[in-house]
């Protein structure tokens, strides 16, 4: 793998981690080094990919099979923005990494005023020029929001990408409003499966960097301002969460 760095844990800033396997990805033939944080247990691969070798991940074609199942995705975003409503009605909408847009249609289509972020050119060009909808190219901190301005924000199957998740997640706290709701959806390899297959889990791949449990996912929350106010239950070996900032 080219363009590698070296990197501190995230959430305590040491450089003092132990090996936790390597996996061949058969894909690039590259070797993934996993590694846990012997002070705070936060996973994730070191060395890792720099900035520019991340965006290649995204930049071919990542989204063209997502958008080849519109129908399916549709219906998948009505529930889950039909969940949202039970805690929010209305208001501001960001969804972060909004791909194609389905989820922001579905928002827009229950009274949100839905925005997105999107780096995939192919999933950016479909959400504007097909569906019409408000999408800012690029990543969230160029962004440029003004303070308090979202009600919800949904971050789904994203955190585990951020280069620096605490940062990624002070500047949603930023962002979002005392009483708003954000929603976070990524891999948990501390569930039973994961910990079962360990490099074999599919969910370790190049474009995965950190890798979260409940506690740890909790603690950079925590450090980011933020809380878990409700940890959905599901099947799958993902973290679903509800989360609220700080008092």
């Amino acid at each position: 793998m080219s363009g590698l760095e070296y990197i501190d844990c995230d959430l305590c800033e040491t450089d003092d981690s132990r090996p936790l396997f390597m996996k061949k990805y058969l894909k690039t033939n590259e070797d993934l080094r996993i590694v846990e944080c012997k002070k705070c247990g936060l996973i994730y691969m070191n060395p890792r990919p720099k900035q520019d070798s991340v965006e290649g991940i995204y930049l071919d074609n990542y989204s063209l099979g997502y958008i080849a199942k519109e129908k399916k995705k549709k219906r998948r975003a009505k529930k889950i923005i039909n969940k949202i409503t039970k805690f929010k009605k209305g208001g501001r909408f960001l969804d972060i990494g909004c791909s194609a847009g389905f989820i922001l249609e579905a928002a827009g289509n229950k009274g949100f005023q839905a925005y997105g972020v999107e780096i995939c050119p192919d999933a950016l060009r479909y959400a504007r020029e097909k569906l019409g909808l408000r999408v800012i190219d690029g990543y969230l901190e160029g962004a440029h929001f003004q303070d308090k301005f979202f009600d919800v924000i949904t971050i789904y199957s994203v955190l585990e990408h951020v280069l620096h998740p605490t940062k990624f997640l002070q500047e949603v706290a930023r962002i979002l409003k005392d009483d708003g709701l954000i929603e976070i959806w990524t891999p948990n390899i501390g569930h039973r499966w994961a910990k079962r297959l360990k490099g074999n889990w599919p969910a370790i791949i190049p474009g995965h960097l950190w890798y979260f449990t409940l506690d740890t996912i909790q603690k950079i929350l925590n450090k980011a301002g933020l809380k878990i106010y409700k940890k959905q239950f599901t099947f799958k070996d993902g973290l679903q969460l509800y989360v609220k900032k700080s008092p």
